[in-house]
């Protein structure tokens, strides 16, 4: 129970899950790449930041 709320908590704070514990589009976004939720979203977000291809580099090393 407690890691399940660890884990909702995450998914929250990064936005994935809205305050009813429903999937958000950048959940259903996430939820699409084989990774981590915090890599999932830094690769989402680096697109905003026009820094995807070094973002890209560093979720292959950490992954």
């Amino acid at each position: 129970p407690e890691t399940l709320m660890r884990a909702l908590e995450l998914l929250n704070y990064l936005a994935a899950l809205n305050d009813d514990g429903d999937l958000t589009e950048l959940g259903s976004m996430m939820a699409e790449f084989p990774l981590d939720p915090q890599l999932a979203k830094m690769v989402i977000a680096s697109c905003e930041f026009n820094c995807s291809n070094e973002i890209l580099s560093i979720t292959a090393m950490l992954s």
